[in-house]
């Protein structure tokens, strides 16, 4: 039995430990876990973000994260955690300065690659331990980040993932209700797909 609630802020640590392990040989995961950590602690405390787990037998096995406004919530972050999470980045900063240092400049900006459409939410992260994948537990964070979602407000919520070599997780979110909204080239030749779920028509359903 899978149950699914908000996340405690002195969960971030946890957090930042399935991350590492979801997503190994990632940007924000070479960062470190202290990183991943001030990351989530953010996501947590936010009023301005959802922060969801997925819990099973007393340990969490999932998490959903993301703003519901990304521009205040980035922005705050970086105002009020900015030195931190510099601090927590010194690890990677050590092993690889001018790739850590290039991506680190560019993070105050950072949006999510954000459509131009009103009260859109972003989810920034879905992870899902070794133990629980084909459990059907991420489909149900996601409903779930979406209910949250719309009743903060947001319209739509949107996301983006590799387009290349990634048709697994392609075909997750279009079965959960997402529609393939724009193709994003990044620096360095990486293509995004940007996903785009609208809540009103959803809620309509």
């Amino acid at each position: 039995m899978i149950a699914i609630r908000a996340a405690a802020v002195e969960e971030a640590p946890t957090l930042a430990r399935l991350h590492r392990e979801a997503f190994p040989g990632f940007f924000l995961t070479s960062l470190g876990e202290g990183f991943l950590g001030q990351l989530y602690r953010g996501f947590s405390a936010s009023p301005e973000a959802i922060c969801l787990v997925a819990c099973s037998e007393g340990s969490i096995v999932g998490v959903v994260a993301g703003p519901v406004r990304p521009r205040e919530f980035f922005r705050h972050l970086l105002l009020t955690r900015g030195a931190a999470f510099l601090l927590a980045a010194v690890p990677g900063l050590l092993r690889h300065p001018w790739r850590v240092a290039r991506r680190l400049l560019a993070a105050p900006f950072y949006r999510g690659e954000a459509p131009r459409r009103e009260s859109a939410a972003l989810v920034s992260t879905v992870c899902v331990a070794p133990s629980a994948r084909g459990s059907g537990v991420a489909a149900r964070m996601l409903e779930q980040f979406c209910s949250a979602a719309s009743k903060r407000g947001a319209k739509c919520v949107y996301l983006t993932t590799d387009r290349d070599e990634n048709e697994r997780v392609n075909a997750f979110y279009a079965r959960a209700g997402f529609e393939l909204d724009e193709q994003i080239r990044r620096d360095g030749g990486r293509v995004m797909n940007r996903y785009i779920k609208d809540l009103e028509s959803h809620g309509r359903q």
